[in-house]
């Protein structure tokens, strides 16, 4: 075993052994994971430690990502724990050199996606590149490609936009941790795009839906792989939810000039959190309320929508804390959600008491909502929060890179609420 295998294995093989050599009673389960035959249910606390040896491996193979390293850990437990077997530690060096090995097992994933008009050659979201079906790159990875009679698969359609990105593990996973991915880069330009969205929220007519796996309606969406290095050429459908594949009307445009207008709206930030293959506790906060607006925006209706902005507000405030966003009960914000706006948005003292009297008011109807099945939803109370949460994240992404240490935006929250604006 290297120095460097050794060292991590240091760090997994106690907390493995305390979570599932170790046998503890438990009414209350809070994850719970299936390989083969084999079931796994941990407690808080169990998932909690597991996350951690998770995070661990990641560290230590930085080239991998941590959704593949919890996947991976997950598969390892299910087959070497079995009724608390206490022999798992001989099977570590060759689970740590089967992670290695990941990093030169590259699955390149084309996945065809809706509601961009591209008119550029390229554009990067992170790991994720859009491309037009004619890119020289997606018939190099055909023509690669024999079936059993020698013959090349059929040339992907004309004028379709394509999602290319590249994933490290093992090729039976690529395809669901590409989409994943891949819808993640979309909801985020989903977000940069509000402005130029004009129809998201209106009554009457329909805005674009940028997504590559949402059901309903029925529209075929078609997904290309290419695995090294046993090389395969796979193609399947999935259903997306797209009103606009046929529509230029209602597309988003791709262009130098939208792009410089990304750029201001904080895509360098997204691109490099799209990037990070171990999200801190922050970046997570953010992840969160990128999905739930984005969710608001392809939702149809009202009472949803404002719900799932809500939640996007409150998805920032949470405590930028590892070990408490693990947690499943109730920890207080890195500040209330009232007061988290206010110091976002406001410039002076006035417009934050103002600012957070409006945003505790809008709280009203979100307890109404959850509480007691209130479907009644001012517009304009819509229209105030997308307001909210919209500018709210894209300030958050301007700010990313202050709060990359633990309890980082926390303190950030208390210096505002005793310090001045």
């Amino acid at each position: 075993m290297t120095k460097k295998h050794k060292k991590i294995a240091d760090q997994i093989i106690p907390i493995l052994r305390d979570v599932f050599v170790e046998e503890r009673p438990c009414e209350k389960f809070s994850m719970h994971f299936q390989f083969g035959n084999q079931i796994w249910k941990l407690s808080e606390k169990e998932a909690h430690s597991f996350h951690i040896a998770a995070r661990a491996l990641s560290t230590g193979f930085p080239g991998v990502h941590l959704n593949t390293c919890i996947r991976e850990l997950q598969k390892f437990c299910c087959e070497e724990f079995s009724e608390n077997s206490v022999v798992f530690e001989a099977a570590v060096p060759a689970f740590l050199l089967h992670l290695e090995s990941l990093l030169s097992t590259v699955s390149v994933v084309y996945v065809e996606i809706s509601g961009i008009q591209l008119q550029v050659d390229e554009f990067s979201l992170g790991p994720v590149k859009l491309i037009s079906s004619s890119h020289p790159n997606v018939d190099e990875h055909r023509l690669r490609i024999k079936d059993i009679y020698g013959k090349h698969p059929a040339p992907v359609d004309k004028n379709i936009t394509l999602a290319q990105i590249e994933v490290l593990g093992e090729p039976k996973f690529a395809q669901e941790i590409a989409c994943n991915q891949i819808q993640l880069a979309l909801d985020a330009m989903q977000v940069l795009s509000l402005c130029e969205n004009r129809s998201a929220f209106s009554p009457t007519a329909q805005g674009f839906i940028l997504t590559c796996t949402e059901p309903i309606p029925c529209i075929s969406c078609r997904q290309w792989k290419y695995f090294t290095p046993k090389p395969t050429w796979v193609y399947s459908k999935d259903l997306v939810r797209d009103f606009s594949i046929n529509n230029p009307q209602i597309k988003l445009p791709i262009n130098p000039e939208t792009i410089l207008k990304f750029e201001g709206r904080g895509l360098f930030s997204v691109r490099e959190l799209l990037s990070t293959a171990s999200p801190s506790a922050f970046d997570e906060s953010i992840i969160a309320a990128l999905k739930w607006i984005s969710s608001a925006i392809r939702e149809g209706d009202c009472t949803r929508r404002y719900l799932s902005l809500y939640i996007a507000l409150e998805a920032l405030f949470v405590r930028d804390n590892s070990d408490i966003r693990k947690s499943s009960g109730y920890s207080c914000p890195a500040t209330p959600t009232d007061d988290g706006v206010a110091f976002l948005l406001g410039k002076t003292m006035e417009e934050r008491v103002k600012i957070a009297c409006r945003v505790r008011e809008l709280s009203r109807t979100r307890n109404m909502i959850v509480h007691r099945g209130y479907t009644d939803v001012e517009r304009n109370d819509l229209l105030t929060l997308v307001y909210f949460s919209w500018n709210c994240c894209i300030q958050v992404l301007k700010m990313r890179n202050q709060f990359q240490d633990e309890n980082s935006f926390k303190e950030w929250c208390l210096r505002q609420k005793y310090g001045t604006p």
